[in-house]
């Protein structure tokens, strides 16, 4: 009779508990993944417990891997099993080509907002976050701004008028956001010498947006100053200690859209762009030479070479100023961080 064959010290067996808590799964999560997908423990000896060989966790490890960058169990277990199979007839040696796990296709806007929302829910702060970092750097600050964090706050927003338990959701997804833009900022290598001054209207309390264009702003090397919601006198005195290369007043709200400091705004050597941003500025009359921008997109093409170092434009008087048309949009205030721009 044959016998079973000796375990070997060098490549020991491993339970479903020791496997479970290296991956930092549960248990259940590895016998479900074993009955859907097959991709269980290979040594089944008889009257023992299944137990894990080291090949087995390498492969595991891989799929754990690729979940976390974004895809799903199935596509993981697909990949892993196509990179690591060997051909019907070959020789597993010392000499054998070390199998290369090819990386998984990056998910969709809609597969990252499912979730966006699913980590959100949960109130898991450190995947909400992994989620976005994950976005930034296959996209960008802009798109992801646009494709997945807009559209993420928007749907909160219309949940918490019939709901307000998911006010902590859209403060969690709110706060997860700044964290990220931040280290954005921080990481970045800054290529001009004058900042751009970040301020909100005064009595505006929505400032997410100010955090995005400071990091969209961040990976072009342009330096940036977020201030928030600032009374006019102190913005002004702000403005003449900084010196910098343009100032962005946000508004989300038109009854917080006050013009009262670009009204008032000193004469800056090497010129001062101004810029009102936000759909509040949309019905509200600026001065002349003062620029409008409803998204993030745009306020980063209208600062351009300015925020970049390069000479601002002087200001200076604008064709007159033409009635601008209410943008098209439902008769209801805007839920928490959404600029809800019509671009």
């Amino acid at each position: 009779m044959a016998r079973p064959p000796e375990q070997s010290s060098a490549d020991p067996r491993l339970s479903v508990a020791v496997v479970a808590r290296r991956l930092g799964v549960a248990p259940t999560t590895l016998r479900s993944w074993d009955r859907r997908y097959g991709l269980g423990p290979s040594d089944r000896r008889p009257g023992q417990h299944r137990s894990y060989t080291s090949e087995d966790v390498a492969r595991l490890e891989a799929v754990r891997l690729l979940l976390l960058e974004g895809a799903t169990v199935a596509e993981a277990v697909r990949l892993t099993r196509s990179a690591t199979d060997t051909p019907h007839g070959a020789e597993v040696g010392a000499d054998a080509p070390t199998a290369v796990l090819p990386r998984p296709s990056p998910p969709s806007w809609p597969a990252r907002l499912r979730r966006l929302h699913a980590s959100t829910r949960q109130m898991d702060a450190d995947r909400v976050v992994a989620v976005l970092d994950q976005a930034v750097d296959a996209h960008g600050v802009t798109a992801t701004w646009d494709h997945l964090l807009r559209p993420a706050l928007a749907a909160l927003g219309e949940q918490w008028r019939s709901d307000e338990r998911c006010i902590a959701e859209e403060h969690l997804l709110s706060e997860c956001a700044t964290r990220l833009f931040h280290q954005l900022v921080g990481a970045r290598p800054v290529t001009a010498r004058r900042p751009v001054l970040l301020l909100s209207a005064s009595a505006e309390g929505h400032v997410l947006p100010l955090h995005a264009l400071a990091a969209a702003l961040a990976e072009q090397g342009a330096p940036s100053r977020l201030l928030g919601s600032t009374p006019t006198a102190a913005a002004l005195a702000a403005i003449r200690r900084i010196h910098p290369s343009a100032v962005v007043i946000w508004a989300q709200a038109s009854e917080n859209a006050t013009i009262d400091v670009f009204t008032r705004l000193p004469r800056i050597r090497g010129g001062l762009q101004t810029l009102a941003a936000g759909p509040g500025w949309s019905t509200v009359p600026v001065p002349p030479g003062v620029a409008r921008a409803n998204s993030l997109q745009t306020s980063l093409d209208l600062l351009g070479d300015t925020a970049r170092g390069r000479r601002a434009p002087a200001r200076r008087g604008a064709s007159p100023l033409r009635p601008v048309p209410p943008a098209p949009r439902p008769g209801r205030p805007a839920p928490p961080g959404d600029d809800r721009s019509p671009e």
